[in-house]
């Protein structure tokens, strides 16, 4: 971590989500020695709706915030917060530069403060507004994992992706709102799916001229490190996320697509389940070893 500066990253990791606002920002926070400084790394998931009429009020719902920040001075860590599975729409946002009375498209900030630290703006994601005229597609896929691996065998499973489309043709609008994906069949390209043979392979949803992807991964069953979700040899912030994301289709009675692999690399504490404890370890395990450097072991955390 590079201290005295603020650095919000809105990467495509869920993941990261499909769907996410990528918008890499640096910012210094103003850390002096009498005040401390902020460090944030976050990132945003597509609202239900990006694009506006013309005098329209921005409407960020179904977007969601995912990340952690440091308070430090100077080496000392003072406060550890999280973002994660948390509404945009509950964070302090800033639309200062969004113009509904002009067609274009504007960013959108979320605002961190407190702690007598200068406050840090990140740019989350972008709207755009258009005029009566003018004819748009735009499609959202939501889901939880942001890397989708299955191991050999294993059928392509999209039940948990959710749709959200909405546009207009010739004058004619239509929208689809947060519908599963397995509903429209027709919009989804899968032809190229190959459940025998290792390798990554693109899934295409296609709405109104406009196409997202999603990648399907067929691995061998390897076995994972603790804590490793997207068996990326690296434990993140995504594996905590990921992690979260299983537990909360749990909760609401779904049942998270996972391989066996996934299911013993979530269960970190190894009391038999999948829960928010276990993404709470799991960050805790990134903050410690990646943020904070500070070189700790499972055995550590688990005592």
């Amino acid at each position: 971590m590079k201290q005295l500066k603020t650095i919000c990253l809105t990467t495509a990791m869920l993941m990261m989500l499909s769907g996410t606002a990528a918008f890499p920002v640096q910012a210094e926070s103003g850390e002096t020695e009498e005040k401390p400084g902020i460090f944030v790394s976050a990132y945003a998931t597509e609202p239900d709706r990006s694009v506006f009429r013309l005098g329209e009020e921005p409407d960020l719902t179904g977007a969601m915030v995912n990340g952690y920040g440091l308070v430090a001075r100077g080496t000392e860590e003072l406060v550890h917060f999280d973002f994660f599975g948390s509404p945009l729409t509950d964070q302090e946002l800033d639309f200062s530069e969004v113009d509904n009375t002009k067609p274009g498209t504007y960013p959108v900030y979320m605002v961190v403060s407190g702690w007598d630290a200068e406050p840090v703006r990140c740019k989350m994601l972008e709207l755009k507004y258009v005029d009566d005229k003018t004819d748009f597609a735009e499609l959202t896929l939501s889901y939880p994992d942001s890397s989708r691996y299955y191991e050999v065998g294993e059928p392509l499973d999209l039940k948990d992706v959710l749709l959200t489309a909405a546009g207009r043709t010739d004058g004619e609008d239509w929208n689809i709102l947060r519908q599963p994906l397995t509903a429209y069949p027709e919009y989804v390209d899968a032809a190229g799916y190959d459940s025998t043979k290792p390798g990554d392979y693109d899934i295409l949803v296609s709405i109104g001229g406009t196409t997202e992807k999603i990648v399907a991964t067929v691995v061998e069953a390897i076995e994972r490190e603790p804590g490793d979700w997207d068996r990326d040899a690296e434990i993140t912030g995504a594996d905590a996320q990921n992690v979260l994301n299983a537990y909360t289709t749990l909760l609401a009675g779904g049942t998270p697509v996972m391989n066996s692999e996934q299911k013993k690399a979530a269960d970190v504490n190894g009391d038999g389940k999948i829960d928010s404890a276990d993404a709470q370890m799991i960050l805790l395990y990134y903050v410690q070893n990646t943020i904070t450097d500070i070189p700790t072991g499972w055995d550590d955390l688990l005592k």
